[in-house]
């Protein structure tokens, strides 16, 4: 929706793998990275021409996440009130 205005629903997952992990995103100010609303699983915003969001994830383990970039990964996914994905971004995710 780069250029545009709309809504779009921002949410976090693991994609294929399942991992010993929690997520959470809020959007977030871009300088100070505070969150604008409560984290949660989801976050619904209006995105308006020429902003770039920014997004805060959180992210919590129950159970050690062993080093695999290719499969151990959180997923980022914007999607449109039809569902229609308008993008996505993902980093790997391990446990110290």
């Amino acid at each position: 929706m780069l250029g545009q205005c709309g809504t779009l629903t921002v949410s976090t997952d693991t994609g294929d793998a399942t991992l010993p992990v929690m997520s959470l995103v809020c959007p977030s100010d871009p300088v100070t990275g505070v969150c604008l609303q409560p984290e949660a699983a989801s976050a619904q915003i209006t995105t308006h021409a020429r902003r770039d969001p920014t997004f805060s994830v959180f992210v919590k383990a129950s159970a050690d996440v062993p080093f695999n970039p290719a499969s151990a990964r959180i997923y980022l996914r914007f999607k449109d009130a039809d569902g229609i994905s308008h993008g996505s971004t993902s980093v790997a995710v391990r446990t110290p």
